[in-house]
């Protein structure tokens, strides 16, 4: 176990995205990586002034365009003869993530694999969750597929070598017309069968507090989806009694009509941990 550990980390090329004005960034995530066993190389984000000097076209705002930029950049740093993990710098990683990431060493047949991501079908989210406690119970991980899910975000991912050509000649295809985010654009991809991808569950990484505020949603949709984040990740203790009285600041109980709050309560008692024991008698 040891040796596969070494050898998947020695052959993993690890990046993470900041801009140079974001030093807070920065100093958080270099402050995380030092319990790690991987060795994360800085690149420096694009900015707005970096895209309009490009003079790109498309309706997507100029900021958007940076990630993008920012993002493709990453990947073409890619090593030819390693994998690569790129990460955004409000990324939360997990302190024994080394242990789940190095089971790549024994799957194949993936271009790229996220370490979490951004769900937005709350149907799904709630299929999701079932699955994610019964992992954590047990210890265990599991490597999904993402095809079938509606998804986004390319907080934390890692690139197969052996994809960096496809993906990259897919993504320069988008390049004369920028109308949307990257991660729209790869999350349809996956579900077009064009690129294979696949997630961690329970997460591997998270988000932190500066991902809240990050200016590219409205404030409170980004806050609800990246509290969903939280609750998958592998560790338990990123949800604060705060955070719950924040979100009930965006959406108060007291706006619910009738119906929703009697669907509240219903899911509630599906959520209950006797509800299994019962259908088993």
């Amino acid at each position: 176990m040891a040796y596969q550990l070494l050898i998947f980390v020695m052959n993993l090329n690890c990046t993470y995205i900041n801009l140079d004005s974001a030093k807070e960034r920065k100093k958080r995530f270099e402050k995380q990586i030092r319990h790690l066993p991987f060795t994360f190389n800085r690149d420096s984000a694009k900015t707005v002034d970096d895209v309009r000097k490009e003079n790109l076209n498309g309706k997507l705002h100029d900021r958007g365009k940076a990630i993008f930029l920012s993002h493709l950049e990453a990947i073409n740093n890619v090593k030819q003869d390693k994998n690569s993990w790129i990460c955004e710098d409000d990324s939360i990683i997990s302190r024994s993530c080394y242990k789940n990431i190095s089971k790549l060493n024994n799957f194949s047949d993936w271009d790229i694999i996220f370490t979490d991501v951004c769900l937005g079908d709350p149907s799904q989210i709630l299929n999701l969750f079932n699955l994610n406690r019964f992992l954590k119970r047990k210890s265990e991980t599991t490597i999904l597929s993402l095809k079938n899910y509606f998804f986004s975000s390319l907080n934390s991912y890692i690139i197969n070598t052996k994809s960096k050509r496809k993906i990259i000649e897919m993504i320069n295809s988008k390049m004369h017309k920028i109308d949307e985010n990257l991660d729209i654009i790869i999350a349809r991809l996956i579900r077009e069968g064009h690129i294979k991808g696949f997630c961690f569950m329970p997460f591997l990484t998270s988000v932190n507090d500066f991902a809240d505020k990050d200016g590219t949603h409205c404030s409170s949709i980004q806050y609800l989806l990246n509290m969903s984040r939280k609750l998958f990740f592998c560790e338990n203790d990123l949800l604060k009694d705060d955070d719950f009285s924040q979100l009930d600041k965006y959406f108060p109980e007291n706006d619910l009509d009738e119906q929703s709050k009697n669907m509240l309560n219903i899911q509630k008692a599906f959520l209950h941990p006797k509800l299994l024991s019962r259908l088993i008698k």
